[in-house]
């Protein structure tokens, strides 16, 4: 077991399942360096959806400087390429080159040709930008372990959640507290092309402001995390 490196940057999501605006003034006094907004997806019909709550969260974010702006995409099967067109478009009415941009892999069903053609569609409409991926071994490997090889997809989350966070442990209520139980192995991640994970998911249940919601945890500064999601945008 170890414990995170001095440098660190919290990072943490947040949907209309935290049943509130996000408080983000609050989110970043506890410590939080990077807020990843839920902007939409797709359901098991075909048809898109936004968050509810993404602009009110979006607006909250972007008027708080202390924390770098991110949001996901939950990524389903089919209409890959009209999918990256929505997450593009909902972006680029805050400054899409000023976010933090994920794709969240994991619906079961899913294909590589739909990353590929997400992924490829993103890059055309951003010029480039960074897209990074959310994603497990697991799944990954559901897809046939490729290596995407595309210029965006050049950051992973690892999805990895301490054994803790099953037990919903009142003892241990905040990410800081169940960051403590990550194994250094997890890091060591040699799938799909990857070495090491850039940022690991380490908890579905951290306490943020009263809310319970996931947390991430990336081993470096702000200012690297910005880098390495925004690029020299």
């Amino acid at each position: 077991m170890t414990t995170p490196a001095p440098k660190t940057t919290w990072v943490c999501d947040w949907t209309h399942w935290q049943g509130m605006t996000l408080p983000a003034y609050g989110v970043a006094n506890e410590g939080y360096g990077m807020v990843k907004l839920k902007a939409g997806g797709a359901t098991s019909g075909g048809r898109f959806f936004e968050d509810p709550k993404f602009h009110e969260n979006a607006i909250a974010l972007v008027n708080e400087p202390r924390l770098l702006p991110g949001a996901y995409w939950y990524l389903m099967p089919g209409r890959a390429t009209a999918q990256a067109g929505l997450f593009f478009d909902i972006l680029n009415g805050y400054g899409v080159h000023t976010w933090a941009a994920f794709l969240d892999v994991e619906e079961r069903g899913l294909s590589y040709a739909d990353v590929r053609k997400f992924a490829l569609a993103w890059e055309r409409l951003t010029a480039g930008q960074p897209l990074a991926l959310y994603t497990s071994r697991r799944v990954w490997e559901t897809l046939g372990n490729p290596s995407p090889g595309y210029n965006v997809l050049t950051f992973l989350e690892e999805a990895h959640w301490v054994p803790e966070t099953v037990r919903k442990d009142p003892a241990r209520p905040y990410a800081s507290q169940q960051a403590r139980f990550i194994d250094r192995t997890w890091w060591d991640v040699n799938y799909g092309g990857w070495a090491r994970a850039d940022m690991i998911q380490f908890t579905d249940n951290a306490l943020v402001m009263g809310k319970r919601t996931t947390a991430s945890l990336y081993p470096g500064t702000q200012a690297q995390l910005r880098a390495a999601l925004i690029g020299g945008s």
